[in-house]
């Protein structure tokens, strides 16, 4: 008997300091792993994030280059300065649509071009309505007419209006972004004479965030897109375009338990579960967020 239990404890020893160790030292791996695997992951994430925003800078530079054309344009100085003067009003206001009309074509994702001038007239070419001389988004923004020209002529910049609803046009609803800047008269600098508005699809912004390692129909993982004091300029749900999701400047620590709210509120994603990246270009005053859950 004594020889019996003096085996079962020499072989129940023999397996206590055999297993452990190798018990541990597969804990140790995994952790190991885990933790190498959520880091490359985290690095690689972010570094696409950058490079999404390298690629919408590159694409929105093209757009400002088209703004620059025309607010810069002699032609049409001198057309909204008749206008502003009631000048040839007629004659100006076909010579500026047709302008417009052509450089409208010229790019994919423009669907308005708008010149507001001082006096209150406004000029367009628009895809989105049945007759091509009315403005489709105007009357459904936030911003009165006025109250945009003001904002815009104010400065020397180019601004960045955030996405919103615009129109329902051939059964289909559009949101859109708008970048302008006020007409430049280099012979008199000044000189408040007019603004000019490019309306963009919102589609064009979810193009540049879309990746293959994100799909955007995959609802686990998904990138969006907020803008200045937490406006959604673009998210897969339209319902959640131009709404905001804070108002006030926040470090980048408080913004993401904002997005780590939105996640759980409209997806449903178990915040233990779900991570949340972001890029926050601050030349564009955006942020990429990317969002991955189970």
């Amino acid at each position: 008997m004594n020889k019996i239990s003096l085996r079962k404890k020499i072989i129940s020893l023999f397996i206590l300091t055999s297993t452990i160790p190798i018990i541990l030292l597969s804990l140790f791996t995994f952790y190991n792993t885990s933790s190498t695997l959520r880091k490359n992951t985290e690095m690689l994430t972010r570094t696409n994030l950058r490079q999404m925003a390298d690629n919408m800078k590159i694409s929105s530079e093209s757009y400002e280059d088209l703004l620059y054309q025309i607010y810069t344009n002699d032609d049409v100085v001198k057309w909204v300065d008749n206008l502003n003067n009631e000048e040839d009003v007629a004659v100006t206001v076909n010579q500026l649509r047709r302008y417009l009309r052509g450089l409208l074509n010229t790019k994919d994702y423009i669907r308005s071009i708008t010149v507001i001038t001082d006096s209150g007239q406004l000029v367009t070419y628009d895809q989105l309505t049945p007759t091509t001389y009315d403005n489709s988004w105007m009357k459904n923004y936030s911003l009165q007419e006025a109250d945009l020209y003001e904002q815009i002529s104010s400065d020397n910049k180019t601004h960045i209006l955030p996405t919103e609803f615009g129109t329902r046009f051939a059964s289909e609803d559009y949101y859109l972004f708008h970048i302008a800047h006020r007409v430049i008269d280099y012979r008199a600098l000044e000189k408040r004479s007019a603004v000019v508005i490019v309306s963009l699809d919102e589609q064009f912004l979810q193009e540049l965030i879309k990746s293959e390692q994100s799909d955007q129909t995959n609802d686990s993982n998904y990138n969006y897109l907020v803008g200045e004091r937490g406006r959604m300029m673009s998210y897969m749900d339209q319902d959640l375009i131009g709404s905001t999701l804070f108002d006030q400047a926040l470090e980048a620590e408080d913004r993401e338990l904002y997005y780590a709210d939105l996640a759980a509120r409209s997806d449903g994603f178990d915040p233990k579960y779900s991570s949340i990246y972001t890029y926050y270009d601050e030349e564009l005053n955006w942020e990429i967020v990317h969002v991955t859950g189970q």
